[in-house]
């Protein structure tokens, strides 16, 4: 279980960047918060690596 929580740990802190900040935002149509943006980071991971991975490399795909 520890493990899990430090690998959840590790991915949302790769997730930490304005990029990424600036696309949630845009999907959250302009109103994310602080609150909204550490939400978005696990949503992030649970899509899975391949998306987050591509997301991190270029947050502009989240788009389509």
């Amino acid at each position: 279980m520890v493990e899990f929580y430090l690998g959840v740990v590790e991915l949302s802190n790769r997730a930490l960047g304005w990029d990424l900040w600036e696309a949630s935002d845009i999907i959250g149509r302009g109103e994310l918060s602080l609150d909204g943006y550490m939400d978005f980071r696990p949503w992030l991971i649970m899509l899975g690596r391949e998306a987050y991975d591509t997301a991190l490399a270029d947050p502009d795909s989240l788009a389509g």
